[in-house]
């Protein structure tokens, strides 16, 4: 199973197309889209982030954990821009 498919197509193509990120990469940095809000405030989301489809932007921190930041852009449904 190609783990890529956690992303909705349009994010999956976002990421292929617009930003050049190979599938091996994609997978290493876990990129995923979210629609679970509880999930979003997990990541540190705040309650007004806290939308469907978002694309966290995972960032890696010396200690070996990861923040996420909304790529507020691209979002798809729930609102926001797309």
């Amino acid at each position: 199973m190609n783990r890529t498919q956690n992303l909705n197509p349009d994010h999956l193509a976002m990421l292929h197309e617009g930003s050049a990120i190979s599938d091996e990469v994609i997978l290493a940095r876990g990129y995923r889209t979210v629609d679970n809000p509880a999930e979003l405030a997990e990541l540190g989301f705040g309650p007004s982030q806290r939308r469907r489809g978002l694309l966290p932007q995972p960032a890696p921190l010396r200690d070996g954990k990861a923040k996420h930041a909304d790529r507020c852009d691209f979002r798809i449904g729930g609102g926001g821009s797309s």
